[in-house]
């Protein structure tokens, strides 16, 4: 008679490590999402504004993630090592993400500054003196 084959788990976890990923995949979302929105609010405000709420806000995402990781740990179906890693890939994964696609400036929050009419015609024309006439003047 032949035996049920017995699942093995993924990586030597069990589900608790898929329901951990998920979890701590969304809290790091949500942990950005709320640098977002600060980054937002406070740009609308003052220069200053914006780099306090930027200092102060990281500070106290850092404390809201880290409470919310030793509430999480106290669950039975939290896995340590997944949540270690979930934490640490997703918000190096964000972070590389984060510098290489927002463009932002103090001067232009978010936007890149456009050429305007003028200077797209120069760059078109050229120069407008010929480089011989230039030197001589």
């Amino acid at each position: 008679m032949a035996q049920p084959t017995k699942r093995r788990p993924i990586l030597g976890f069990a589900q608790a490590a898929v329901y951990t990923v998920i979890v701590l995949a969304i809290l790091v979302v949500l942990n950005f999402l709320t640098a977002a929105l600060i980054i937002t609010y406070t740009i609308r405000v003052s220069l200053n504004a914006l780099m306090a709420g930027v200092m102060f806000g990281f500070m106290l995402r850092l404390a809201m993630l880290t409470v919310a990781v030793v509430l999480l740990r106290k669950l039975s179906w939290i896995e340590d090592i997944p949540l270690l890693f979930t934490v640490l890939i997703t918000h190096i994964g964000l972070l590389i993400w984060e510098t290489r696609y927002v463009s932002m400036s103090l001067a232009y929050p978010g936007l890149k500054p456009r050429a305007t009419k003028r200077e797209a015609l120069r760059q078109q024309q050229g120069p407008s003196i010929p480089v011989k006439e230039a030197g001589a003047a």
